[in-house]
């Protein structure tokens, strides 16, 4: 029983401490967006659900490589 509780209490601190891929993604958005868009983006991503997140994590690639082309070009400042 006592292993139990233990396992109930890791798993949820291990989820607790799991990052939101979508806070990568919108850092990575922000890069080359305006400030009102930037916002528009953390208020939409904020406490992203389950299906925002796979969304998010499916795209951060993409997101990351626009973010580098962005700030290679000097744009989004």
């Amino acid at each position: 029983m006592r292993n139990l509780f233990l396992f109930s209490a890791l798993a949820l601190t291990l989820g607790a401490c799991a990052e939101d891929p979508c806070d990568e993604y919108v850092e990575y958005l922000c890069d080359c967006a305006s400030e009102d868009d930037c916002e528009e983006y953390r208020n939409t991503y904020d406490e992203a659900d389950q299906d925002a997140q796979a969304e998010c994590d499916a795209a951060l690639d993409d997101a990351k490589s626009a973010s580098e082309s962005c700030g290679d070009s000097g744009a989004g400042t």
